[in-house]
């Protein structure tokens, strides 16, 4: 009798969840980029002096919001944050482009997989922040 295998998707899969659950989505692609943000905008949508990041291609990204839940901000001519309108967790950062966004580490479902390796916009973090053995990132233009 011939053994009958499932083929294995060769790419990864990161889940992840606002606070609340309503919200539920998956990345099945390489991550990119674990980094802190210090910029002006993390730092007021997020209500802490940085902002863990991940990025992954936006074609990966799957969305479960059945309660409509997600709520959208243009934050700056590129860009715009997602947010649960229930719990209030900041989730993502989605290019215009279409190309990438960015997740919040924090609301994956395995933070510890994604190790922020250098920070962006670090000359606005406040002085008390401890990022001094952190890389300076170069921002992509």
């Amino acid at each position: 009798m011939k053994k009958i295998t499932a083929k294995r998707s060769s790419s990864p899969s990161y889940s992840g969840r606002c606070l609340c659950g309503g919200i539920e989505f998956t990345f099945a692609a390489e991550a990119d980029w674990p980094h802190y943000c210090c910029c002006d905008d993390c730092q007021k949508w997020s209500g802490a002096p940085a902002v863990a990041w991940v990025d992954f291609p936006q074609s990966s990204f799957q969305l479960s919001d059945p309660q409509d839940l997600l709520r959208k901000f243009k934050s700056s001519p590129i860009a715009q944050r997602a947010f649960c309108s229930r719990c209030g967790s900041s989730l993502f950062a989605i290019d215009d482009d279409g190309k990438n966004m960015s997740v919040t580490i924090t609301t994956l479902d395995r933070p510890n997989l994604h190790h922020p390796e250098s920070v962006s916009y670090k000359s606005f973090s406040p002085k008390w922040f401890p990022h001094k053995n952190i890389v300076e990132a170069k921002v992509p233009e």
